[in-house]
């Protein structure tokens, strides 16, 4: 196994470890915390920039991503939340803008059935706040799954 596929690997689990913290967090106080999500960013942009991974595509590529989801948040009032953003940049930078697209897709269609779970059988009513990195962690691991 070559060093970049092994760093590659390491900015995976890193990611991955990240947004198991994100997720415990979410669920227990409906919070992201920066000291979480910049390490492991941080992290990743080294290893990165190590590989070769962070080129101009990548950076633009986040910074667009970023800036959408940053207009998302303030335009629908912090439905998604900035903390959201910051797990989903996070995502970016540790796995790449295409896969975290993927990324992106797959978690949101999980908490669409999530919020369908919480309305139809909790009766929970669309003011309630619900916790999204369980479901960009369940998302990343089905993606590395399939």
């Amino acid at each position: 196994m070559e060093i970049n596929e092994i760093l590659k690997i390491i900015s995976y689990i890193a990611v991955g470890i990240g947004l198991f913290i994100c997720t415990i967090t979410d669920i227990r106080s409906k919070k992201i915390y920066l000291g979480v999500v910049i390490p492991v960013s941080i992290i990743c942009i080294v290893l990165n920039i190590i590989t070769g991974q962070l080129n101009l595509f990548e950076v633009i590529s986040l910074i667009i991503t970023g800036g959408l989801f940053i207009a998302i948040s303030v335009i629908s009032g912090g439905q998604l939340g900035l903390g959201d953003v910051c797990v989903y940049i996070m995502t970016g930078v540790g796995i790449g803008s295409i896969n975290n697209i993927y990324l992106i897709f797959i978690s949101f269609m999980i908490a669409a059935l999530g919020a369908a779970y919480l309305m139809l059988v909790k009766k929970k009513g669309r003011k309630y706040q619900m916790p999204l990195a369980p479901y960009v962690m369940a998302g990343y691991i089905i993606y590395f799954v399939l």
